[in-house]
């Protein structure tokens, strides 16, 4: 499993579970940090460092290996208003910072699955 300072790339067989965004005020230590076990940060403030607080996309990832039929796994994520519902019975969920995640159980759609999430904007923001 990839550690808090692993790139989750480097994972083999990994697949995104969840996301969320924490903040934290600079000046003092966070109330909340998720499990470095599970969950992984992204290294890309998203209030660009302006702001006395930080805010951090953080990913849950799982290896393949070791989910079960139930798991659920995120097969898309969309930033900003809601989307439509995909139908089949799924349904977005909601998550701080305007995220949405499409999460579906790990039988169904294994080769569907996110397996890497990553933050750009300003001269990252390069399609490539």
């Amino acid at each position: 499993m990839a550690t808090s300072s692993t790139p989750l790339a480097v994972v083999p067989d990994s697949v995104v579970t969840d996301l969320t965004i924490c903040v934290f005020q600079t000046v003092s230590s966070p109330v909340y940090k998720p499990d470095s076990r599970i969950w992984h940060r992204i290294e890309k403030d998203l209030n660009l460092y302006t702001s006395p607080q930080s805010a951090w996309l953080y990913v849950a990832v799982a290896n393949k290996e070791e989910l079960a039929a139930e798991d659920l796994l995120v097969v898309d994520i969309s930033v900003g208003d809601p989307p439509t519902n995909p139908g089949s019975g799924r349904s977005w969920e909601s998550r701080p910072g305007g995220i949405w995640v499409l999460r579906s159980s790990f039988s169904d759609i294994i080769d569907q699955a996110v397996t890497e999430v990553d933050v750009l904007f300003g001269i990252d923001a390069i399609d490539p």
